[in-house]
């Protein structure tokens, strides 16, 4: 009776591997987006004469870090995300598929990234950003090769 059910919990956690956070030093919080994207609050030293440790948002996709991040949107297949950059407030598109590659969207800080669109058949994905001059909100629209 025991082998079953050393069976059974070990296929339901291959079921459930995806709802683990990825292995991060520091890790404070973590925030599963589906499709093993997540946002991971972690705990690193800072430069900062304020304070020795700073917490800061990484966007991942499995284990891989795409970087300090604000947020992150996967589209609904899970094959491509799209998300904003902490350093440089630039916009980028990433590809799961293959050699999970990363595009600049937009290469300068469009305004905060709000709500995003995805129009995965049409090969598009478009995104609300809000300029910080009060300016109002603005829609950029990226087309990808699928």
């Amino acid at each position: 009776m025991r082998t079953p059910a050393i069976i059974f919990f070990g296929i339901l956690n291959l079921a459930h591997a995806d709802e683990i956070p990825p292995p991060v030093k520091g890790l404070e919080f973590a925030q599963n987006l589906g499709h093993e994207f997540w946002l991971l609050t972690i705990a690193e030293p800072s430069a900062s004469t304020f304070e020795a440790v700073g917490h800061f948002r990484h966007c991942y996709f499995k284990q891989q870090d795409l970087g300090v991040c604000h947020t992150l949107s996967p589209s609904p297949s899970g094959l491509f995300a799209v998300y904003q950059r902490a350093d440089t407030a630039s916009v980028m598109f990433f590809d799961s598929r293959g050699t999970k590659s990363e595009v600049t969207i937009t290469s300068s800080a469009p305004g905060i990234l709000r709500s995003v669109y995805w129009s995965e058949p049409q090969h598009r994905v478009s995104f609300d950003v809000a300029p910080p001059s009060g300016s109002p909100q603005t829609t950029i629209t990226y087309e990808f090769l699928h």
